[in-house]
């Protein structure tokens, strides 16, 4: 760390700075050119030999002048996380444009983790979660709190919230009817032992060494603050009272109103959270996200973060022509690769950069596979149901797909030709016989499943005598997805499969999904990189390891998370994959868990549950970007992480 600070203390005269700084005399500090994080300012004193004195932004401190808020010092927790900017201590004010969607900013910028990484993914590092520590066979987990900790309203942050969250989340069988995969070992959930205001334990029915990686992703899904949740739960508020609120606000039952509307911040203006900025108000063409004046990070010169004053989010389609053209305009602040539209707009883009006034920033390329095909395997209906479920028809709509076709027209020929989304950071399966175009071989398949010509041989029919029409759903967002689907129509008309393309959008599109209204769903899968949760054998694209969201097909996953008493009995090899997912948690070492996950990707790609013909290669810039105007200050030097939740968004700043 020592070693490290040297790199971060240099003379302001080795690089000028060009803004005004949030704090005076902060001249000593250049940055090392990536985030560096100490867990307090302790820690961060014991390696500068530097105190700290806190300090803010002009808006809070109007504000404490005038008696609205209590002093930064009394804002903060008692180990408040010191970050060190990639560049130079940040200029407070401004507001951050970032069109897209609310939600998808606050999922992607601001949700605040029990752990956190670093720019290049390669080490754990606390955050909401101060400490952890294992028993010898990481069967127990001692977890320790920030010491006043607090939610964006001012109300202490403390083990009560952590005990409301499990027992009436976690824990809720009405909610959670298998539990938390996260918090199972062996299939049993986890106990909770509060120890005291900051402490707490889950003990697992067993090893479970890799629980620290789930921590810094995907658990818990939600911090919960049981001061304001507590009146929608019929365990807190009671059962007659949590109906009523939920009708009153235009809910079903307290469930619907709880998973849709109330624990999230980008919909809930009313609840509180830890992230450094939280949503103030929603229309139908605008988010306006303002600070969180209790967040809990400050920077090296001991201002409180984040020093944008708040995020403005223009609601449009992201991968929308409107998208592109702002971003050609130099109109936005910050822009994910994927919200440009395909692979197609990087080279205008790159070449509007002088213009636009914008620059491109390397990214660690998540591994895409856009246009991946998944079968409704639980389909209402019989005939459709069988055909999906016979592998020889999955084999024979992978051959009739012309991935060589779709890669030069609509990706540059920049993508490499795959089966299924196995890969990872793994090499791909030996063999991979159904990647390649071979109509003569899709066409034998179908004709020997049964499935014979129309008398004009214009289309196939099904054995029951029905025309072969196959319903696909997509949604409009999803530009390349639409544009694939398109392909796929004319390459399966080869074979004799009508394809009827249903494009839609947000919650229409969800509700086809959620009650299986389609026959073949066409959506993008992306496998992150530098990331230590982004493991093969816990990602729901290919194993059952969530009961509510398995791509594959989720009435297969509750089977197997309920050991057969609900949903519909997979096939043995899922239920295998299944297993291993619970397998891989427990695994004590890195060959073990390689081997877990190589077994994973040869069952998967033998059994084709999925088809995905492109893969992008990784690392080339088409396929790896984030978008930053020329304004936003402390941008990484490094490639940065192929997931936005990484990016260190509260040290970024607004310069001129």
């Amino acid at each position: 760390m020592k070693t490290l600070l040297k790199r971060l203390i240099l003379l302001a005269a080795a690089l000028p700075l060009f803004v005004t700084l949030a704090h005076a005399h902060d001249d000593w500090f250049v940055g090392s050119g990536v985030p560096v994080q100490y867990n307090s300012p302790a820690e961060f004193e014991a390696a500068s030999g530097r105190t700290l004195t806190y300090g803010e932004a002009p808006v809070l401190a109007a504000q404490v002048a005038s008696g609205d808020l209590p002093p930064v010092g009394e804002r903060l927790p008692n180990d408040p996380i010191v970050i060190a900017p990639a560049h130079q201590i940040g200029v407070y004010g401004g507001t951050l444009v970032i069109p897209g969607d609310p939600g998808w900013i606050n999922d992607e910028y601001m949700r605040q983790w029990g752990l956190t990484i670093p720019v290049n993914g390669e080490a754990l590092l606390p955050n909401v979660f101060a400490s952890y520590e294992p028993n010898d066979d990481a069967s127990v987990y001692t977890i320790r709190l920030r010491d006043g900790l607090r939610w964006s309203d001012g109300e202490t942050f403390d083990t009560e919230d952590i005990r409301f969250w499990f027992d009436h989340d976690a824990a809720d069988t009405e909610l959670n009817p298998h539990g938390v995969g996260n918090l199972k070992v062996g299939g049993v959930m986890a106990t909770l032992n509060v120890v005291d205001d900051v402490t707490f334990q889950f003990q697992f029915a067993g090893p479970y060494p890799n629980l620290p990686n789930n921590m810094m992703r995907w658990f818990p899904d939600s911090f919960l603050p049981e001061h304001y949740m507590g009146q929608f739960h019929p365990g807190v508020a009671g059962r007659d009272k949590a109906e009523s609120v939920a009708k009153e606000a235009g809910f079903t039952t307290w469930m619907a109103y709880w998973k849709e509307y109330v624990i999230w911040s980008n919909f809930n203006t009313d609840l509180p959270v830890i992230h450094p900025w939280r949503l103030e108000s929603k229309s139908d063409t605008l988010g306006v996200y303002g600070r969180n004046p209790y967040y809990y990070k400050v920077d090296v010169a001991g201002n409180q973060l984040p020093y944008i004053d708040g995020i403005r989010v223009p609601l449009m389609g992201m991968g929308s022509d409107a998208y592109l053209l702002q971003g050609l305009a130099g109109e936005i602040d910050f822009g994910l690769r994927g919200d440009f539209g395909d692979i197609s707009n990087f080279s205008v883009l790159r070449n509007a950069e002088e213009d636009g006034n914008f620059r491109l920033h390397a990214a660690m390329s998540a591994i895409m596979y856009h246009g991946t095909v998944y079968f409704n395997f639980t389909s209402e209906d019989a005939e459709r149901r069988e055909l999906f479920n016979d592998i020889d028809f999955r084999r024979a709509v992978a051959l009739a797909i012309d991935g060589q076709e779709i890669n030069d027209l609509l990706f540059r020929g920049q993508y490499t030709l795959s089966q299924t989304p196995v890969a990872g950071d793994l090499v791909h399966p030996a063999d991979e016989p159904y990647k390649e175009h071979d109509l003569d071989a899709a066409n034998a398949m179908l004709d020997e499943l049964g499935l014979a010509w129309n008398s004009n041989r214009t289309a196939r029919t099904f054995p029951s005598g029905k025309p072969l029409e196959l319903f696909g759903l997509v949604e409009t967002d999803k530009s390349a997805e639409v544009a694939m689907s398109e392909i796929y129509k004319e390459q399966f008309k080869k074979v004799g499969i009508e394809f009827l393309i249903r494009p839609y959008a947000g919650d229409a599109y969800g509700e086809k999904l959620t009650t299986g209204d389609y026959d073949i769903l066409v959506g993008p899968v992306d496998i992150g990189r530098g990331i230590p949760t982004a493991s093969i054998a816990r990602f729901p694209h290919v194993v059952p390891s969530n009961p509510e969201g398995y791509h594959v097909t989720t009435p297969w996953a509750r089977w197997v998370h309920s050991g057969g008493a609900e949903g519909v009995e997979p096939p043995d090899g899922v239920k295998r994959l299944y297993e291993l997912s619970e397998d891989y948690p427990r695994a004590r070492t890195a060959d073990d868990r390689k081997r877990i996950e190589q077994e994973v990707v040869k069952i998967f790609s033998e059994g084709l549950w999925s088809i995905s013909p492109l893969e992008s290669k990784v690392d080339i810039p088409q396929v790896s970007f984030y978008y930053f105007h020329n304004r936003v200050g402390n941008v990484p030097d490094e490639p940065l992480s192929s997931e936005a939740s990484y990016l260190f968004f509260d040290v970024l700043f607004l310069g001129q």
